[in-house]
């Protein structure tokens, strides 16, 4: 779980995991990290480390190297929207299977804001997916982003979408390379 701590609100979001995804959770049986904590035998010691607090709201100082983990982990990731459209997990994961034959499936995460991240198991198979678009799902452009550990989403801030179009009999006098 995620927050941002801004005076008395918390926004917090919640990611929802793929069941058929190449990086599965963990089963019964297996060992976590988190299991690690419950032994007693091991010495753990956590510091605190106040808040800061300015003007009546309260600042939580992350420091770079607490991200690095994140950054690396999340590097190989992916975000996307379909504008005007919040397709369901199952129709996500047929588009993908069906579109990226070329890459292994990435493990797929859908947001409650209505969009997903894509996280694939090596950058190649990420920058191959980016390569070979644009793509569009049923006819609705679907916007692709590399992941940023300062990700927001917000539609309305989309300006730019890029689109195919042809036009079949376009005299070759019109043609150019020029943007």
């Amino acid at each position: 779980m995620w927050g941002a701590l801004n005076g008395t609100q918390m926004a917090v979001w919640r990611l929802q995991f793929s069941e058929s995804s190449t990086l599965a959770r963990p089963t019964l049986g297996e060992k976590t990290d988190y299991e690690d904590n419950r032994n007693v035998k091991q010495v753990n010691t956590l510091s605190y480390i106040p808040p800061s607090s300015k003007d009546g709201n309260i600042y939580v100082t992350i420091e770079q190297d607490d991200l690095k983990e994140q950054e690396i982990y999340w590097k190989s990731a992916l975000t996307r929207y379909v504008t005007g459209d919040t397709p369901y997990l199952k129709t996500m994961e047929n588009f993908i299977m069906n579109a990226w034959k070329f890459v292994k499936k990435p493990q797929l995460l859908m947001h409650e804001e209505g969009y997903y991240i894509f996280r694939f198991e090596t950058v190649e198979d990420c920058e191959r997916v980016m390569q070979a678009g644009p793509y569009t799902f049923f006819n609705k452009p679907f916007v692709l982003q590399n992941w940023s550990i300062d990700f927001e989403f917000n539609p309305d801030c989309i300006t730019t979408i890029p689109l195919w179009i042809m036009l079949p009999g376009l005299p070759v006098g019109y043609w150019s390379r020029r943007l």
